[in-house]
């Protein structure tokens, strides 16, 4: 007879099970894909982040034999209306109600959270599972959890030359210096701050997420500039863990005020050429399969194609107050 749930410790990480925990994360990533994407310095990155509170924020589910074997992050930001709460478990390990006792804890302290938010407003905590992982959505859905939103990750063969971007008058896109991180930081929030289920980061923690990143370079952040102002910008990486000769453009935003003049389209060719001048095979990014601003068919006149697909599951916690 097998150890019962019973038997397992539910308790917050250690530093030193960093590396056990990016071996759980990538035994489920090979089940579901087949390739690995996470590692004990990307973990450690993860847990160093200027809002984690490992104590608070984060948990293991030890079994009686002293392997972790599931894994939960929890992430909020003021005003605490849009919570997240990822669990994982070991697929080795499936079926023995962890999966149950890390839910129950990230929605108790999810709980805590939605007590912080404004009483006229819905709070929501949120889940996302690529959509090929059935087990992980029937578990959701088994505990009253709803599909909120798909994303697609968009990939593109960099075998052939990128286009150049043509000019915009009035537009000059060049690399971000030194100084202008704020900035930048304050155009991507601006520019996003109207997509569905976003969070503003904090200054300190977009700017760890960012820089923190081993493969940082800031001749891969792109800014597009009217004058003194920042009308958008765009980050990539040169690699992605589950694939190294990919790159990944983590963020690609343009201001309210300089949509529909084609910027979007020119920072992702430059992007592009920077990466493929990089030695990358391939790039790809993420985006809301339903953006209002057309980024998919954007992205598709770019040469690019859906490669996977996510599905963002939601459990509404607390009501609008009437």
């Amino acid at each position: 007879m097998g150890p019962t749930p019973e038997s397992y410790e539910l308790r917050a990480p250690r530093l030193e099970e960093a590396a056990a925990v990016a071996g759980l994360l990538n035994a489920l990533e090979m089940s579901i894909s087949g390739k690995p994407d996470s590692s004990e310095e990307k973990v450690r990155w993860h847990w160093s982040g200027p809002s984690v509170v490992v104590d608070d924020d984060l948990r293991v589910v030890v079994s009686p034999k002293g392997q972790v074997v599931g894994y939960l992050e929890y992430e909020a930001f003021e005003p605490w209306t849009q919570l997240f709460a990822d669990g994982y478990v070991h697929p080795d390990h499936a079926g023995l109600g962890i999966g149950t006792i890390l839910a129950d804890w990230g929605e108790q302290r999810a709980l805590r959270d939605a007590e912080r938010a404004p009483l006229d407003e819905k709070v929501v905590l949120r889940h996302l599972l690529w959509v090929e992982d059935q087990k992980g959505r029937d578990f959701l859905e088994a505990r009253g959890w709803q599909v909120g939103r798909w994303f697609y990750h968009m990939l593109i063969e960099l075998e052939e030359p990128v286009p150049g971007p043509r000019a915009i008058e009035g537009i000059e896109i060049r690399t971000m210096r030194p100084g202008e991180e704020r900035a930048v930081w304050a155009a991507d929030d601006e520019a996003f701050r109207d997509h569905w289920g976003y969070v503003s980061y904090p200054y300190d923690e977009w700017l760890h997420h960012v820089e923190g990143n081993e493969d940082f370079d800031p001749e891969l952040v792109f800014v597009a500039m009217d004058g003194d102002e920042v009308a958008g910008c765009a980050l990539s990486y040169p690699r992605r863990e589950e694939d190294p000769d990919k790159g990944w453009t983590q963020f690609l935003g343009v201001r309210k005020p300089w949509r529909r003049r084609g910027i979007a389209l020119a920072l992702l060719q430059t992007s592009l050429i920077a990466l493929q001048r990089r030695g990358c095979a391939r790039a790809g990014l993420g985006v809301d399969a339903e953006n209002p601003n057309g980024a998919v068919a954007l992205y598709e006149k770019a040469g690019m194609h859906v490669e996977r697909e996510a599905v963002s599951y939601e459990k509404v916690l607390r009501e609008p107050a009437a």
